[in-house]
């Protein structure tokens, strides 16, 4: 586990020395919340729907899988849905962006590579929200655009705030940071209008995500069960936001 979990994921000297600067933040988080909630400062408006997939812990709970999902869902209902993200990863010198299937992932960011290329919906990016907004819609006849992450960017309105918590994670020790790994209080969730729950229980609004094959990157993209390699040694290599569940899921098959 690295250090930094150690600290956040547990009550401990450090997380409690933090505390009054976690106060600090949280305080000017939720101030910021309530100026863009009641008009005192600029917000922009779509001309289509607007639904936001994010979280309030700092690092990956499941967003992207989810997004890649809802896409598939809404295109079967007919929709035409668009992406923007903020393309964390991006080397880019132009922003915003469009990404393609044939972009580098230096370029693009590994996320919004992946994201156009499983969802074959126009995907952009940049630090600019309504900058991205605007591109995706002069270039694309979307009529919904879905934002990865973006829950703290309250500059852009939404139409729906859909938030994503890892179970596995839950919210660490419960402070904000730097003493914990939230970017926001947890009563922000009484806020939005779902709160998914990335391997939750049954009886709570929840997805799993249980690999089933592999794809051989050696020669024709072969697809080989998980099953063939049970009981032998294997060298696994992950870049998600919580590698331990990549790892955790391996040694349970």
């Amino acid at each position: 586990m690295k250090r930094l979990d150690r600290y956040w994921y547990s009550q401990n000297p450090v997380a409690w020395m933090l505390l009054p600067l976690a106060g600090l933040y949280c305080l000017l988080a939720g101030f910021r919340f309530v100026l863009y909630k009641n008009g005192w400062l600029r917000r922009f408006k779509s001309s289509v729907p607007v639904i936001v997939i994010g979280n309030i812990n700092v690092g990956g709970t499941g967003k992207t899988p989810l997004i890649i999902k809802l896409c598939e869902i809404l295109q079967k209902l007919g929709m035409k849905p668009g992406i923007i993200s903020r393309g964390h990863g991006s080397q880019s010198n132009v922003y915003p962006l469009e990404i393609t299937a044939n972009n580098s992932s230096s370029e693009a960011g590994d996320e919004p590579l992946l994201l156009a290329r499983r969802t074959q919906c126009p995907v952009v990016i940049g630090p600019n929200r309504e900058a991205d907004i605007r591109m995706l819609l002069q270039r694309h006849d979307c009529n919904i655009i879905l934002s990865d992450d973006g829950m703290q960017h309250y500059r852009m309105q939404r139409d729906v705030e859909i938030a994503v918590v890892d179970m596995a994670r839950s919210f660490g020790n419960g402070f904000c940071l730097p003493a914990g790994p939230l970017r926001e209080p947890v009563r922000r969730l009484r806020t939005v209008d779902m709160v998914i729950a990335n391997g939750g229980a049954e009886n709570q609004l929840s997805f799993a995500i249980r690999p089933v094959q592999l794809i051989s990157l050696a020669g024709q993209n072969r697809m080989v069960s998980l099953s063939q390699f049970a009981g032998q040694k294997v060298h696994a290599v992950a870049g998600i936001g919580h590698p331990q569940r990549f790892f955790d899921t391996l040694s349970e098959q």
